[in-house]
């Protein structure tokens, strides 16, 4: 365990680093792969520090984060769909 760490360790930051485990099935491993390696910082990038980063590109798709609103209309319809389906069932 300490050889590996040892073979981990990078100055001015030591063992510090970040690990992402995706689980599924049918992932695009590559392109994943891809689109993260693509967001890595170049060495000149990380130099130009924080403030610099502000400034870049976002690399990645964004998120979509539903609202509140949405979500709400979204259980209304699950709702309704779910009573059809029970009136449905009891017609049968």
């Amino acid at each position: 365990m300490l050889d590996r760490l040892k073979g981990l360790w990078q100055e001015p930051y030591g063992d510090r680093r970040q690990e992402i485990v995706l689980i599924g099935r049918t992932l695009e491993e590559d392109r994943i792969r891809k689109l993260l390696d693509d967001a890595l910082l170049t060495d000149d990038e990380f130099q130009a520090g924080p403030r610099a980063w502000t400034e870049l590109p976002d690399p990645l798709p964004s998120w979509q984060v539903p609202s509140a609103a949405s979500m709400v209309d979204e259980e209304a319809d699950r709702i309704q769909r779910e009573e059809e389906l029970s009136e449905w069932q009891e017609f049968r």
